[in-house]
């Protein structure tokens, strides 16, 4: 039996092509960018930031005004971003399933409300929010739960430091004070009331008002959490 010339071309064609994405290793690479600025009231310097995505991983380490910024090759969103510095480690969330830039602040109240969507979703840690998709929160529920977080913010400040409602705790542009320059971010300033001393988060009243509420608004995982209804859910782990 012959062997049809259109398949014979078209086999040709598929080895020459396989063979030059080989030699370029990889032509077809996206790159996905995670950055955002870490801070507990003065901006963290020297901070150790790993970022764990649906795909992809990548370490760096924060600036002096607290800035990242990593480049992973292929990399698809959501990604839980954690900025360790003396022991203490806080955390954040990408709202992006994927695009070329993401955006994740890193500060005591993104912690808590990664902590709070740990709950919600009834997940065993962080990165079981964007390793397992059953546990993934949707761009609704994380909007949700930023709104609710700085209602509950708000709360806690006197009216003269409280942000304004419609704040992207996540991914708006923020700005933090270093040692030697300060800050007039509506955040960074309310960072400075709230994280006081030698403290290394949020008082424990703000951190359970603020979990409590991304509880109730977040859509449950089906085989557990709590979400919608504003119970506490199942607890969440430390990373």
């Amino acid at each position: 039996m012959k062997t049809p010339v259109r398949r014979v071309l078209g086999l040709a064609l598929a080895a020459v092509t396989l063979a030059t994405l080989t030699a370029c290793g990889g032509c077809d690479d996206t790159y996905l960018t995670v950055k955002g600025v870490a801070a507990k009231g003065l901006a963290i310097d020297g901070g150790a930031v790993t970022v764990n995505c649906a795909f992809g991983d990548a370490t760096a380490v924060t600036a002096a005004n607290g800035s990242y910024l990593i480049s992973i090759t292929n990399g698809v969103g959501p990604c839980i971003v954690k900025v360790t510095k003396d022991g203490v480690t806080y955390r954040s969330i990408t709202r992006e399933q994927s695009t070329s830039i993401e955006v994740a602040n890193v500060n005591p109240i993104t912690d808590a409300i990664v902590q709070g969507l740990i709950i919600a979703k009834g997940a065993s840690n962080a990165d079981a929010l964007v390793d397992n998709a059953a546990f993934t929160p949707s761009k609704a529920d994380i909007t949700a739960a930023v709104q609710q977080a700085v209602i509950a913010v708000n709360n806690a400040l006197p009216s003269d430091k409280q942000i304004p409602v419609n704040t992207d705790l996540l991914s708006g542009i923020f700005t933090a004070a270093t040692s030697t320059t300060p800050s007039t971010d509506p955040v960074d300033n309310a960072l400075d009331v709230l994280v006081t001393g030698t403290n290394t988060t949020l008082p424990p009243v703000l951190v359970t008002n603020i979990t409590t509420a991304v509880d109730a608004v977040v859509s449950p995982n089906p085989t557990g959490g709590t979400g919608g209804t504003g119970g506490t859910g199942a607890t969440g782990g430390v990373n």
